[in-house]
């Protein structure tokens, strides 16, 4: 991840360059996270002399009183210009400070979030797991689709997507019978209560309206909004699928678990009406690999 906001915060760089007309070649060398990570990315070893010598240009990468790179570039810069690209540099610099604060935020915020799931499976033995199956699961769905997530978001999403479940008596999750009207409503509100959870935490809000909406279908027959089609989040249909195939091959206090080819014969069952067709077809595409896991 770190290489790919690297690549894409120094494009975003270059076309300043562009706007302010400074014709400028550079090379540039940044830590980020512990790595040397370089650009242009072919650059092999250090900045060396011969680089030295055709980028004569040299301005040292400060960040919290600390040296963590250095820029060089050929080219006359005159005062004006030489005060743009400092200005550039120092935007630069300030996303990859924030880039870093994300992270240790995102690694806080998981590790109290990973703790509220393993509340979850203490209150539910029955779904011990069932969070890392999902996420496994939606991250090969999702790699065959045009997502607008990160591998850590769809990671993140689909191992929250039961978060609300914290809220939802352990006697209505671990029922062995069937559940009354007055309980199908209190374990229903569990993607709006995980939503809430994470809306307080910025750096998950953007995942919120997934994790509110991972129960809708596409019918408009799901919950708690009764969203469809494509008004349901893309992550949230595919994690829709992932869940289903994982609820319905795994023991339930109401039911044993179904064998793969079967649950594969209810999930064909239902696209189109409960869940996206095309997620479900790129799904089925994945039985060999789903018979062999289970085998």
């Amino acid at each position: 991840m770190a290489d790919q906001f690297f690549g894409k915060t120094v494009e975003e760089y270059i076309l300043q360059l562009k706007k302010f007309n400074l014709d400028l070649k550079f090379v540039m060398e940044l830590k980020v996270q512990g790595r040397l990570l370089r650009w242009p990315q072919d650059i092999a070893g250090n900045l060396d002399n011969n680089v030295i010598r055709l980028y004569p240009g040299h301005i040292k990468l400060i960040s919290e009183g600390k040296r963590i790179g250095d820029y060089r570039w050929a080219g006359y810069l005159d005062y004006h210009q030489q005060t743009v690209n400092h200005l550039l540099l120092d935007n630069l610099l300030t996303k990859f400070q924030m880039f870093e604060q994300a992270r240790h935020s995102l690694s806080c915020g998981m590790g109290v979030l990973n703790s509220a799931i393993k509340a979850i499976e203490a209150k539910d033995h029955y779904t011990k797991g069932h969070s890392d199956r999902v996420s496994q699961l939606a991250m090969k769905i999702s790699d065959m689709f045009d997502v607008d997530y990160s591998e850590y978001d769809i990671e993140i999403a689909s191992k929250l997507h039961d978060i609300g479940k914290i809220g939802v008596s352990e006697i209505i999750l671990c029922k062995p019978g069937l559940l009354t009207e007055q309980e199908i409503t209190e374990i229903r509100k569990h993607p709006e209560i995980g939503a809430n959870i994470l809306k307080p935490l910025p750096i998950f809000e953007h995942l919120v309206p997934v994790i509110r909406h991972h129960h809708e279908k596409i019918d408009g027959t799901g919950y708690p909004d009764g969203l469809a089609g494509d008004d349901i989040p893309l992550l949230s249909r595919i994690i829709a699928v992932a869940d289903t195939f994982d609820a319905l091959t795994s023991n339930r206090p109401y039911r044993q678990a179904m064998s793969t080819e079967k649950a594969l014969g209810v999930i064909a069952g239902v696209k189109g009406s409960q869940l996206d067709a095309r997620i479900v077809d790129t799904f089925l595409s994945l039985r060999e690999h789903l018979l062999t896991a289970a085998n």
